[in-house]
């Protein structure tokens, strides 16, 4: 992911291109989302020619506060010298996507989402009987997968069982 700023006239003081940096990972902290970013490159285009140096965290990070700090410190190492910016452009690398969890689909906090699986799952069953099936896990150690689990069939009781735990929706009159 990449974040440029082009000034209008060069600059070399840190008060006049600590915003720019604040700017740009702002823009580039929300463009993240969920994922997280393990390197940080800075460039820059410079009077004296073009500059770059790159950072990587310990850990992913998608915290503006955190790649703030460590875009600053590669700014103040790359203009020791005094040279003036005209461009910047910051580039986080190493980008995490979170691992994806799996939830229950039938638990508390999702009525509506109930309903209309118990629903689907009824209108399967009724025009497939015997085809809607669940996995039951046997013995969770065993060596070959087809020990692991059985499939049973999943039945009107359990659809009842499941449409407890989901309220029935109310219908509106049209």
């Amino acid at each position: 992911m990449t974040a440029r700023l082009t000034f209008e006239e060069p600059v070399s003081e840190p008060m006049e291109w600590d915003g720019a940096l604040e700017c740009l990972l702002t823009d580039l902290v929300a463009a993240l989302g969920e994922r997280k970013a393990y390197g940080l490159t800075l460039r820059l285009d410079t009077t004296a020619g073009r500059r770059q140096k790159r950072t990587f965290q310990c850990q992913a990070t998608n915290s503006r506060r955190t790649l703030l700090a460590a875009a600053q410190r590669l700014m103040l190492s790359l203009l020791e010298d005094g040279a003036k910016v005209s461009t910047i452009r910051i580039v986080l690398s190493g980008l995490l996507i979170p691992r994806p969890t799996q939830g229950s689909l039938f638990e508390a906090g999702r009525e509506a989402l109930n309903v209309e699986l118990v629903e689907t799952l009824r209108s399967i069953e009724a025009r497939y009987p015997g085809m809607v099936r669940r996995a039951t896990v046997n013995l969770p150690e065993a060596y070959l997968p087809e020990e692991r689990f059985t499939w049973e069939s999943l039945s009107e009781r359990d659809l009842k069982e499941q449409s407890k735990v989901a309220p029935q929706r109310k219908r509106s009159k049209r």
